[in-house]
């Protein structure tokens, strides 16, 4: 199981060790087909907590919040090989949101992130595309 590692916080300026999520200016429609040109804020993240986490194909990293619901980030410049890590840390905003603006702890190196979007499930996904 891949976990969160602390960091220091205070320092960084945010909070650390994401736990559960659900995004603001969401419509309220289908999750498969959820799309939005608002911004996606994942609030409360330092206190209510991500679920889990993956690495994205694409370098992307992939998390789960409450109710099932699947976030990817992408991140600005270089950000070490999420594929190989067991452990991460996210850092959020002062008010406990994770956005377009936090940052990722990979490897003691920060990635920021450059965006953040609401997807569909990616096991529900991949069994679709099996089937």
């Amino acid at each position: 199981m891949k976990t969160f590692k602390p960091a220091l916080a205070a320092m960084l300026g945010g909070l650390i060790l994401s736990t559960g999520m659900a995004a603001y200016g969401a419509d309220d429609g289908d999750k498969d087909t959820k799309s939005s040109s608002r911004r996606v804020v994942i609030p409360f993240v330092a206190t209510t907590g991500l679920y889990s986490w993956r690495a994205g194909e694409d370098n992307s990293l992939l998390l789960e919040a409450r109710h099932n619901d699947w976030y990817k980030a992408t991140f600005k410049g270089y950000c070490p090989p999420l594929r190989f890590e067991t452990q991460i840390g996210v850092i959020a905003g002062p008010i406990g949101s994770f956005d377009e603006f936090s940052k990722v702890l990979v490897d003691d190196r920060i990635c920021y992130v450059d965006t953040l979007e609401h997807i569909a499930d990616p096991d529900k996904a991949a069994k679709d595309k099996k089937s």
